[in-house]
C-alpha cells in the first residue's frame, strides 16, 4: 500500500491493466486477479486486518494475500513478519516466480534528506518521500524495487526521484493546510489526517507522534465496531496528551463516542467526547495554552477520514 501504488504508477506512467498490485483487502479473491497481463505482483507489509474474511493468523492472511502471485511472474515482497514471509515465499516457489524480498534482495539506509537504496550491488541515493512518516521510506523502497525489476518500461532514476517528491495519498498522515477545519485551528498548530485502523497503523502513528513529542498532542478519534479500539488506543496512549472521541457521522457501524471515551480513560488518556468535528476543534482550542506548539491528528478510521475531508471542503465555519 502507500507510496507503492502511487509512486510505481508515477514512475512508469503505465496503464493499470498491465500491473497487478495488492489493493484494498487484496489477495486470492481480489478483483485485480482478472487482469490479463501482469508485470509483477507487489505484496506490502501484512498485518491483522479484515480477519473475518482473511483469517485470524498472519500465516492465513499471508496465504490469502499471496493469491495475487502469478506463474512465472516477479514478486516484490515488502518487509514482513517471519511467519508471513515463509508462506509468501512458498507460494512464489510453487508458481515458479522470482522473488525480490526486502532485507534479502534490497536494503535501505537512512541518510540526511533521504535514503540509500541498494539492490544487485547497485547503490542509489533517493530523496525523502513527500508522504509523512518514516515508514514511507520502506514503502518507497518497495516501489523502487518493483520499478527496477520490471523490464517492459524504462524508468530512470530521475523519474523515481521526481515521483517520490510528488507522491500524494489522502488520509495517510496527510497534512491539512486548507479548508473549513484548518481555519479553526489556532496559530502554531499543525493538523494531520490519518485513516489507519489496525495495530500496524497504530504503531506507525505512534512513531509519528514521537517525532512531535515537543508539541502538545491532541487526537480526534473514532473507529468502527469491528476494529481493535482498545489495542489501537493502548499503542498511542503514551504519546497522546488529550483525546476527543467522536461517533462517525451517518455510519451505523461506528462505535459510540461514550464507548470510546471509556476505553481511552482505561488507558489513563485524558479524554472527552464531542458531537462533531467543529465542537471537537472548539474544545481543543480551550484546552490548549495560548501559542503552545501543538499537533492535532484526526485518526482511527477511513470512514472518519472521509467524513472529515467531505466536511472540510466547506469554507464556511459554523
Amino acid at each position: 500500500e502507500g507510496i507503492t501504488v502511487a509512486a510505481f504508477l508515477a514512475f512508469s506512467r503505465i496503464k493499470a491493466d498491465i500491473l497487478l498490485l495488492e489493493t484494498g483487502m487484496g489477495g486470492r479473491l481480489d478483483a485485480t486477479n482478472v487482469l490479463p497481463k501482469v508485470l509483477c505482483s507487489i505484496i506490502t507489509p501484512i498485518a491483522f486486518d479484515h480477519t473475518d474474511f482473511l483469517g485470524n493468523s498472519l500465516s492465513k492472511i499471508a496465504f490469502e494475500k499471496g493469491g495475487i502471485i502469478k506463474n512465472n511472474c516477479p514478486v516484490i515482497i515488502a518487509k514482513q513478519k517471519k511467519s508471513a514471509l515463509k508462506v509468501l515465499a512458498q507460494q512464489a516457489s510453487k508458481s515458479k516466480s522470482q522473488t525480490k524480498i526486502f532485507g534479502n534482495d534490497w536494503k535501505i539506509k537512512k541518510q540526511k534528506n533521504g535514503f540509500l537504496f541498494e539492490m544487485l550491488g547497485s547503490k542509489i541515493s533517493f530523496p525523502t518521500p513527500s508522504l509523512a512518516g518514516e515508514h514511507q521510506i520502506e514503502n518507497a523502497s518497495t516501489a523502487i524495487a518493483a520499478a527496477l525489476t520490471q523490464k517492459q518500461f524504462p524508468i530512470t532514476e530521475d523519474k523515481i526521484k521526481s515521483a517520490l517528491k510528488k507522491a500524494s495519498w489522502p488520509a495517510r498522515l496527510q497534512k491539512i493546510e486548507s479548508g473549513k477545519f484548518f481555519k479553526m485551528i489556532p496559530k502554531n498548530c499543525e493538523l494531520y489526517l490519518d485513516g489507519s485502523h489496525n495495530l500496524q497503523g497504530s504503531g506507525t502513528l505512534k512513531k509519528f507522534l514521537k517525532l512531535n513529542k515537543n508539541k502538545k498532542i491532541f487526537v480526534i478519534f473514532s473507529m468502527l465496531q469491528d476494529k481493535d479500539c482498545a489495542g489501537f488506543l493502548q499503542k498511542i496512549a503514551s504519546e497522546t496528551d488529550h483525546l476527543i472521541a467522536l461517533t462517525i457521522p451517518d455510519e451505523a457501524k461506528s462505535r459510540k463516542a461514550k464507548e470510546i471515551l471509556k476505553i481511552a480513560q482505561n488507558f489513563k488518556i485524558k479524554a472527552q467526547e464531542a458531537n462533531d468535528f467543529s465542537q471537537a476543534f472548539s474544545k481543543i482550542k480551550k484546552l490548549r495554552k495560548k501559542d503552545e506548539p501543538s499537533l492535532i491528528v484526526v485518526c482511527g478510521s477511513l470512514y472518519l477520514a472521509g467524513s472529515f475531508l467531505d466536511q472540510n471542503l466547506s469554507d464556511d465555519v459554523i
